[in-house]
């Protein structure tokens, strides 16, 4: 029998995306991971500043990666945190985190069920390494590296995602201690021939309610926003 959810989904329109899962980590916890620092001496980060963002673009057009250049420069004009990785001096990665001092709307902390409660809480996303990389224990000395910072910071919980099929990051995760707190499946509509993606909690009714009520929230911000605009064109 199908559920109401699917009824739903097909009646509107909706399509399979991907599911993700939402994890949180307690900084207050010890990793099962012990580093060789040693390993890893011509590794470094650094905090983004706003004269590193041409050298980020470029490193994201020859990665390949342009599609995450949008992003950037939205994170960037809201002044989100940003953490970008070198080896000697070559760039190699970065990722971007938020708090509850970030200015502006963070589009995933208002679709997901992520909340930060207080100034000790961050959420991170968009952990990005070259291929080349990889698999050698660089992801873990870095996130490692971060953690600990943080840590020292005075932050005391992370929270982030990762998709169900990206089974490297996963384990990097759960090596780091990470704990699953919830998987939920992505779905996308096309509305005026544009793309839009949307989130299902779950099928319980109390989970229907929270998906039909952000998102209608949403709808008529937009509509309102576009309203406002327009009047202040006429006006």
């Amino acid at each position: 029998m199908k559920s109401l959810k699917d009824i739903i989904g097909k009646a509107i329109g909706l399509n399979y995306e991907k599911e993700i899962i939402i994890s949180e980590l307690d900084l207050n916890k010890s990793t099962r991971y012990n580093i060789k620092k040693e390993l890893f001496n011509n590794y470094k980060l650094k905090p983004f500043e706003e004269k590193d963002l041409d050298i980020l673009i470029t490193f994201c057009e020859k990665c390949g990666d342009d599609g995450q250049i949008d992003n950037i420069e939205h994170f960037v004009e809201r002044r989100f945190n940003g953490i970008l990785f070198f080896k000697d001096t070559t760039l190699i990665g970065y990722m971007w985190w938020h708090d509850m001092q970030s200015r502006g709307y963070h589009y995933d902390l208002n679709r997901l069920p992520i909340k930060l409660k207080n100034e000790h809480e961050i959420y991170c996303e968009l952990f990005y390494i070259k291929p080349e990389h990889r698999g050698q224990g660089i992801a873990l000395y870095l996130l490692s590296e971060i953690h600990s910072k943080w840590h020292k910071d005075g932050y005391t919980k992370l929270y982030g995602y990762v998709n169900t099929d990206n089974i490297s990051a996963r384990w990097i995760y759960r090596i780091l201690a990470w704990e699953e707190i919830r998987r939920i499946k992505e779905y996308s509509i096309i509305i005026n021939k544009e793309k839009r993606k949307f989130f299902f909690y779950g099928t319980h009714p109390k989970d229907l309610y929270l998906f039909f009520s952000i998102n209608m929230v949403r709808f008529f911000r937009r509509k309102i926003l576009k309203l406002i605009n327009l009047g202040s064109l006429l006006f």
